[in-house]
């Protein structure tokens, strides 16, 4: 091998350990921004709930008020394309989107327990990606086969942690 040839090579590996430890900090920073975000929106959904909580019942005939515990979204074929409930339970429901098998859907969960959850579901209906804001948030991505995921937690009193699991189900703790 000519010394010119092993330059080249060495300045190869060197530009390849560079882009490994990029691309583990790009994704890195990526669930973390994420993982603010969900944050945040909880925040602001739990700060709407005290609100509505606390706000007097609309009288019966208020103009521009409409209410309902089930609004449905749909195509101009009548599809359904979404929708907005509030459950028994009272978790409150937006879905946009359908597991039509052509097409993904966000659903956002506001549940009366102060959980609130933003999934993103792919076609099939599995849940692709999920930001749970909470006493302890956490955000969640696997793969479309539901074996491979990342996930970015949090505990009261204790360090966050990164998980990851590979193609083999393997569950390996991130840096």
């Amino acid at each position: 091998m000519t010394p010119e040839l092993q330059s080249v090579l060495d300045r190869l590996d060197e530009v390849e350990r560079r882009y490994r430890g990029m691309r583990t900090r790009s994704v890195l920073a990526l669930l973390v921004s994420l993982a603010i975000l969900g944050f945040a929106i909880g925040m602001h959904v739990y700060r709407m709930q005290a609100d509505l909580a606390t706000a007097p019942a609309p009288a019966a005939h208020a103009p521009g008020v409409v209410e309902g515990t089930r609004f449905l979204l749909r195509d101009a074929g009548g599809v359904i394309r979404g929708g907005m409930e509030v459950e028994a339970g009272g978790t409150v429901k937006l879905v946009v989107g359908n597991q039509d098998g052509h097409t993904g859907a966000a659903v956002l969960l506001a549940q009366p327990t102060g959980l609130v959850q933003v999934q993103l579901r792919g076609p099939s209906g599995v849940v692709r990606a999920s930001l749970n804001g909470g006493v302890e948030p956490s955000l969640t991505l696997t793969s479309d086969d539901g074996v491979s995921a990342a996930a970015l937690v949090t505990k009261s009193g204790l360090p966050g942690q990164l998980m990851l699991s590979d193609r083999s189900g393997m569950l390996r703790r991130g840096p």
